[in-house]
C-alpha cells in the first residue's frame, strides 16, 4: 500500500506492540485507507498487504535501516501496488466518496447529459509536477518515486477516478487508454530499459538524472533514510556504466554530478542525514556526512 501517514495518528507497530500484532490487528483501530485497501486486496483475491507502518518496527533504528533497502523486493514482486494519491492521511480512504455528476440541457435540445465534473488526468506519472498533483498529497513523499518504478502494476484510487498503472501503459476509469509507452520517452520506461540493460550509457545516465530530480524535490517521512530509500534503484544502476555509488552520486562523470544547485531556498541542516549501507560491493561506505 502506498499512502500518506499525514499528521493524524494511525496505527502503527513498534517493540511494545510486536507480540500483539502477530496475534491480530482489530480492525476497529485501522484507519479508513487500511480498511479500504484490505478491502480491495480481499477483492482481488489475494490475503496479504504490505503497509509501511505495520511492517516496520517504527521505533527499531535497525528496522529502519534494514527496510527500506528492501523496498525493491517488497514492491517489484507484488501483484498489485494500492495507492491512495488523494488522501493527505489516514482518514481519507481509498474510495471515492463525492463523485459529482452535473445535468446539462443543451439550450438548442431537449436533451439532458449527465457529466462527470473532472477536469484532467494529469498527475499521474510518476515524474508529475507539483502543479498537477496539487489534489495528490500522496505524490508529494519521496518514496514514492522508487515505489511508482518498482512496482509492475499500480491501482490509483484518485478523488475523481481509478487509474491503473503498468510497465508499458497508463489508463483511466473512462476507458481511455490515455498513454501507452512505445518509446524510451517515459521515467517508468526508462527504468525499465535500464533494469534489463537496454539503454546506452548516456541514456542511462539521463535516466538516474532524472529519478533523483524528482527524488530530491519531495519529502522524507524519515530524513535520514535518504540514501537507505534509494537503495533499491542504486542496485539497478550498479554495472551499467555509471561507475561506483558514493554518498548519492556516481564516480564517472563527477564533475557532472557535482554540478547541481537547489531549485528553492532550503534551512541549513545540521543533523546527520546519510547512512552507512552496504549495496554489494560497489558501493562505498561513506560516515559522518550531512548536507
Amino acid at each position: 500500500l502506498r499512502h500518506c501517514w499525514g499528521t493524524s495518528p494511525i496505527v502503527t507497530n513498534t517493540t511494545v506492540t510486536l507480540s500483539d500484532r502477530r496475534t491480530a490487528i482489530p480492525w476497529d483501530i485501522l484507519s479508513k485507507t487500511f480498511k479500504e485497501a484490505i478491502i480491495v486486496t480481499h477483492t482481488l483475491g489475494m490475503r496479504c498487504i504490505w503497509i509501511d507502518s505495520l511492517c516496520i518496527i517504527q521505533d527499531d533504528i535497525m528496522d529502519w535501516e534494514e527496510e527500506p533497502k528492501k523496498m525493491g523486493e517488497f514492491y517489484g514482486n507484488s501483484k498489485v501496488t494500492l495507492a491512495a494519491p488523494k488522501s493527505e492521511d489516514g482518514h481519507g480512504g481509498c474510495f471515492i466518496e463525492n463523485d459529482k455528476i452535473v445535468h446539462y440541457r443543451h439550450p438548442d435540445s431537449q436533451t439532458t447529459i449527465a457529466v462527470h465534473n473532472f477536469n484532467h488526468h494529469r498527475g499521474y506519472s510518476c515524474f508529475a509536477g507539483k502543479y498537477h498533483t496539487k489534489d495528490k498529497p500522496l505524490f508529494h513523499r519521496a518514496g514514492t518515486v522508487p515505489e511508482a518504478l518498482f512496482a509492475p502494476r499500480v491501482l490509483y484510487f484518485g478523488s475523481k477516478e481509478i487509474a491503473f498503472q503498468c510497465r508499458r501503459l497508463l489508463c483511466y476509469r473512462c476507458e481511455g487508454v490515455v498513454e501507452v509507452v512505445t518509446g524510451g520517452d517515459t521515467p517508468k520506461l526508462g527504468y525499465e530499459q535500464a533494469r534489463l540493460q537496454l539503454l546506452e550509457p548516456n541514456q542511462v545516465l539521463e535516466s538516474w538524472a532524472d529519478i533523483i530530480n524528482q527524488y530530491s524535490t519531495r519529502r522524507l517521512t524519515v530524513e535520514t533514510n535518504v540514501l537507505p530509500a534509494l537503495s533499491g534503484l542504486i542496485k539497478t544502476f550498479l554495472d551499467r556504466g555509471l561507475g561506483d555509488f558514493v554518498a548519492g552520486v556516481w564516480t564517472d562523470n563527477l564533475p557532472l554530478w557535482l554540478t547541481w544547485k537547489s531549485s528553492a531556498p532550503t534551512a541549513a541542516r545540521n543533523k546527520y542525514v546519510c547512512s552507512v549501507m552496504a549495496v554489494g560491493s560497489r558501493l562505498k561506505a561513506i560516515s559522518d556526512i550531512a548536507y
